[in-house]
Protein backbone atom coordinates (compact mmCIF):
# COMPACT_ATOMS: atom_id res chain seq x y z
CA UNK A 1 0.00 0.00 0.00
CA UNK A 2 2.69 2.44 0.96
CA UNK A 3 4.52 1.58 -2.25
CA UNK A 4 1.44 2.44 -4.35
CA UNK A 5 1.07 5.70 -2.56
CA UNK A 6 4.72 6.50 -3.21
CA UNK A 7 4.44 5.62 -6.90
CA UNK A 8 1.32 7.75 -7.16
CA UNK A 9 3.05 10.67 -5.47
CA UNK A 10 6.05 10.45 -7.79
CA UNK A 11 3.78 10.27 -10.83
CA UNK A 12 1.79 13.30 -9.65
CA UNK A 13 4.99 15.30 -9.07
CA UNK A 14 6.23 14.44 -12.57
CA UNK A 15 2.94 15.60 -14.05
CA UNK A 16 3.24 18.89 -12.18
CA UNK A 17 6.80 19.35 -13.44
CA UNK A 18 5.72 18.71 -17.04
CA UNK A 19 2.89 21.24 -16.77
CA UNK A 20 5.25 23.81 -15.28
CA UNK A 21 7.79 23.30 -18.06
CA UNK A 22 5.10 23.64 -20.73
CA UNK A 23 3.86 26.90 -19.24
CA UNK A 24 7.41 28.19 -18.99
CA UNK A 25 8.01 27.35 -22.67
CA UNK A 26 4.89 29.25 -23.71
CA UNK A 27 5.98 32.29 -21.72
CA UNK A 28 9.45 32.19 -23.26
CA UNK A 29 7.99 31.85 -26.76
CA UNK A 30 5.68 34.80 -26.12
CA UNK A 31 8.61 36.91 -24.92
CA UNK A 32 10.68 35.81 -27.92
CA UNK A 33 7.92 36.70 -30.32
CA UNK A 34 7.48 40.06 -28.67
CA UNK A 35 11.22 40.67 -28.83
CA UNK A 36 11.56 39.65 -32.47
CA UNK A 37 8.45 41.42 -33.69
CA UNK A 38 9.45 44.36 -35.92
CA UNK A 39 8.88 47.79 -34.48
CA UNK A 40 6.71 49.82 -36.82
CA UNK A 41 7.21 53.55 -36.44
CA UNK A 42 4.07 55.63 -36.66
CA UNK A 43 3.62 56.99 -40.15
CA UNK A 44 3.69 60.79 -40.29
CA UNK A 45 1.03 62.46 -42.33
CA UNK A 46 2.43 63.79 -45.64
CA UNK A 47 3.59 67.40 -45.47
CA UNK A 48 1.44 69.60 -47.66
CA UNK A 49 2.99 72.83 -48.85
CA UNK A 50 0.90 75.87 -48.01
CA UNK A 51 -1.12 77.11 -50.93
CA UNK A 52 0.36 80.29 -52.33
CA UNK A 53 -1.96 82.92 -53.75
CA UNK A 54 -1.60 83.23 -57.54
CA UNK A 55 0.95 85.82 -58.62
CA UNK A 56 -0.80 88.77 -60.15
CA UNK A 57 0.67 90.59 -63.12
CA UNK A 58 1.64 94.17 -62.34
CA UNK A 59 -1.12 96.62 -63.15
CA UNK A 60 -0.46 100.01 -64.71
CA UNK A 61 -2.44 103.16 -64.09
CA UNK A 62 -5.62 103.60 -66.09
CA UNK A 63 -4.28 105.64 -68.99
CA UNK A 64 -6.72 108.07 -70.61
CA UNK A 65 -4.58 108.39 -73.73
CA UNK A 66 -5.09 106.07 -76.67
CA UNK A 67 -2.12 106.86 -78.92
CA UNK A 68 1.20 108.68 -78.98
CA UNK A 69 3.50 109.20 -81.98
CA UNK A 70 6.70 110.79 -83.25
CA UNK A 71 6.52 113.68 -85.72
CA UNK A 72 9.17 115.30 -87.85
CA UNK A 73 8.83 119.07 -88.04
CA UNK A 74 9.30 119.91 -91.71
CA UNK A 75 9.30 123.69 -91.54
CA UNK A 76 9.85 123.98 -95.28
CA UNK A 77 6.50 122.28 -95.81
CA UNK A 78 4.80 124.00 -92.90
CA UNK A 79 3.73 120.77 -91.24
CA UNK A 80 4.81 118.03 -88.89
CA UNK A 81 4.73 114.55 -90.41
CA UNK A 82 4.12 111.29 -88.55
CA UNK A 83 7.20 109.05 -88.82
CA UNK A 84 7.55 105.27 -88.61
CA UNK A 85 11.35 105.17 -88.48
CA UNK A 86 14.56 106.54 -89.91
CA UNK A 87 17.20 105.22 -92.32
CA UNK A 88 20.21 107.43 -92.84
CA UNK A 89 23.70 108.50 -91.86
CA UNK A 90 25.16 108.40 -88.35
CA UNK A 91 27.89 111.06 -88.54
CA UNK A 92 29.96 111.78 -85.44
CA UNK A 93 28.98 115.08 -83.86
CA UNK A 94 25.95 115.55 -86.14
CA UNK A 95 22.25 115.30 -85.33
CA UNK A 96 20.67 112.02 -86.38
CA UNK A 97 16.97 112.74 -85.78
CA UNK A 98 14.83 115.26 -83.94
CA UNK A 99 11.19 114.49 -83.22
CA UNK A 100 8.21 116.14 -81.60
CA UNK A 101 5.64 113.99 -79.81
CA UNK A 102 1.85 114.32 -79.87
CA UNK A 103 -0.98 112.15 -78.53
CA UNK A 104 -2.59 111.62 -81.92
CA UNK A 105 -2.22 109.38 -84.95
CA UNK A 106 -3.02 112.00 -87.58
CA UNK A 107 -0.67 111.82 -90.55
CA UNK A 108 0.11 115.55 -90.31
CA UNK A 109 0.14 118.01 -87.46
CA UNK A 110 0.34 121.77 -87.89
CA UNK A 111 3.45 123.79 -87.18
CA UNK A 112 3.31 127.08 -85.32
CA UNK A 113 3.34 127.81 -81.61
CA UNK A 114 3.95 124.45 -80.02
CA UNK A 115 1.71 124.85 -76.99
CA UNK A 116 -1.32 125.64 -79.15
CA UNK A 117 -0.79 122.48 -81.19
CA UNK A 118 -0.01 120.42 -78.08
CA UNK A 119 -3.15 121.52 -76.23
CA UNK A 120 -5.31 120.72 -79.26
CA UNK A 121 -4.59 117.03 -78.82
CA UNK A 122 -3.73 116.70 -75.12
CA UNK A 123 -6.89 118.48 -74.00
CA UNK A 124 -9.13 116.13 -75.96
CA UNK A 125 -8.66 113.73 -73.08
CA UNK A 126 -9.92 114.02 -69.51
CA UNK A 127 -8.31 113.11 -66.19
CA UNK A 128 -4.83 113.82 -67.56
CA UNK A 129 -3.37 115.41 -64.41
CA UNK A 130 0.02 113.99 -63.53
CA UNK A 131 0.65 112.20 -66.83
CA UNK A 132 3.97 112.76 -68.55
CA UNK A 133 6.00 111.76 -71.58
CA UNK A 134 8.87 109.29 -71.24
CA UNK A 135 11.17 107.41 -73.59
CA UNK A 136 13.03 104.13 -73.80
CA UNK A 137 16.24 103.79 -75.80
CA UNK A 138 17.91 100.50 -76.71
CA UNK A 139 20.96 99.53 -78.72
CA UNK A 140 23.74 96.96 -78.74
CA UNK A 141 27.14 98.39 -79.68
CA UNK A 142 29.79 96.35 -81.46
CA UNK A 143 32.18 96.88 -78.54
CA UNK A 144 29.77 95.09 -76.19
CA UNK A 145 27.95 98.10 -74.73
CA UNK A 146 24.34 97.03 -74.18
CA UNK A 147 21.85 99.80 -73.51
CA UNK A 148 18.19 99.39 -72.54
CA UNK A 149 17.00 102.23 -70.37
CA UNK A 150 14.06 104.49 -69.65
CA UNK A 151 14.62 108.20 -70.16
CA UNK A 152 12.47 110.22 -67.80
CA UNK A 153 14.90 113.10 -67.26
CA UNK A 154 18.29 114.29 -68.61
CA UNK A 155 20.28 112.31 -66.03
CA UNK A 156 19.05 109.08 -67.60
CA UNK A 157 21.08 109.81 -70.76
CA UNK A 158 24.51 110.03 -69.15
CA UNK A 159 25.50 106.34 -69.21
CA UNK A 160 25.61 106.06 -73.02
CA UNK A 161 26.28 109.70 -73.97
CA UNK A 162 29.56 108.87 -75.76
CA UNK A 163 27.63 106.62 -78.14
CA UNK A 164 24.36 108.49 -78.61
CA UNK A 165 23.79 111.98 -77.22
CA UNK A 166 20.15 112.45 -76.23
CA UNK A 167 18.68 115.92 -75.74
CA UNK A 168 15.21 116.49 -74.30
CA UNK A 169 12.97 119.53 -74.71
CA UNK A 170 9.93 120.92 -72.93
CA UNK A 171 8.14 122.85 -75.66
CA UNK A 172 4.86 123.11 -73.76
CA UNK A 173 6.00 125.55 -71.08
CA UNK A 174 7.65 128.21 -73.26
CA UNK A 175 6.34 131.63 -74.16
CA UNK A 176 5.44 132.42 -77.76
CA UNK A 177 8.57 133.38 -79.64
CA UNK A 178 10.87 132.49 -76.72
CA UNK A 179 14.18 130.87 -77.65
CA UNK A 180 15.14 127.86 -75.58
CA UNK A 181 17.55 124.96 -75.56
CA UNK A 182 17.38 121.41 -74.27
CA UNK A 183 16.24 121.03 -70.69
CA UNK A 184 18.74 120.43 -67.88
CA UNK A 185 18.27 118.16 -64.88
CA UNK A 186 18.05 121.09 -62.46
CA UNK A 187 15.23 122.60 -64.55
CA UNK A 188 12.98 119.56 -64.19
CA UNK A 189 9.79 120.03 -62.13
CA UNK A 190 6.30 118.57 -61.76
CA UNK A 191 4.97 120.49 -64.76
CA UNK A 192 7.75 119.48 -67.16
CA UNK A 193 6.62 117.69 -70.31
CA UNK A 194 9.40 116.12 -72.38
CA UNK A 195 7.59 116.79 -75.64
CA UNK A 196 10.60 116.56 -77.99
CA UNK A 197 13.73 114.44 -78.30
CA UNK A 198 16.90 114.75 -80.37
CA UNK A 199 19.51 112.08 -81.03
CA UNK A 200 23.04 113.18 -81.91
CA UNK A 201 25.91 110.91 -82.93
CA UNK A 202 28.44 110.57 -80.09
CA UNK A 203 32.16 109.93 -80.20
CA UNK A 204 31.65 106.15 -80.40
CA UNK A 205 28.79 106.22 -82.87
CA UNK A 206 30.71 103.92 -85.22
CA UNK A 207 29.83 101.12 -82.77
CA UNK A 208 26.09 101.66 -83.22
CA UNK A 209 24.07 100.66 -86.27
CA UNK A 210 20.50 100.44 -84.96
CA UNK A 211 18.64 102.30 -82.21
CA UNK A 212 15.26 101.27 -80.87
CA UNK A 213 13.37 104.33 -79.67
CA UNK A 214 10.06 104.21 -77.80
CA UNK A 215 7.86 107.01 -76.52
CA UNK A 216 5.22 106.37 -73.86
CA UNK A 217 2.73 108.18 -71.65
CA UNK A 218 3.06 107.42 -67.93
CA UNK A 219 2.03 108.77 -64.55
CA UNK A 220 4.19 107.20 -61.83
CA UNK A 221 6.05 104.06 -60.73
CA UNK A 222 2.93 101.91 -61.17
CA UNK A 223 3.45 102.18 -64.93
CA UNK A 224 6.72 100.23 -64.73
CA UNK A 225 7.48 96.63 -63.84
CA UNK A 226 9.00 96.52 -60.35
CA UNK A 227 11.62 93.94 -61.37
CA UNK A 228 12.58 94.86 -64.93
CA UNK A 229 11.78 98.56 -64.92
CA UNK A 230 10.04 98.15 -68.26
CA UNK A 231 7.03 100.29 -69.12
CA UNK A 232 3.85 98.22 -68.76
CA UNK A 233 1.30 100.80 -69.81
CA UNK A 234 -0.68 100.59 -73.02
CA UNK A 235 0.08 103.96 -74.64
CA UNK A 236 3.40 103.79 -76.47
CA UNK A 237 5.01 103.87 -79.90
CA UNK A 238 8.28 102.25 -81.01
CA UNK A 239 10.36 103.12 -84.07
CA UNK A 240 13.81 102.09 -85.29
CA UNK A 241 16.59 104.48 -86.20
CA UNK A 242 18.91 102.66 -88.63
CA UNK A 243 22.31 103.65 -89.93
CA UNK A 244 22.56 103.49 -93.71
CA UNK A 245 25.92 104.66 -95.12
Amino acid sequence: MNRKIGIFAITFINILLLVACANNDREMNTVARATLAPTIAPTDAPTVAPTQPPTQAPTANANPFEVVNFYYNDRSQGKRTLVEGYNGAFTKGKDIVSYDVFVTDEAFVATGYFKDVWDKYWNKYTETDGFKIGYELEFLATDGKNVSTNILSPKDTEDFFEYVEVYLYDDTNKLRGQWYSHILEEEMNDSTILSSIKLTAGQKIECVSKIKLTVFVYKDAHDFDALTGKYIGDCKKTIYVNRVQ
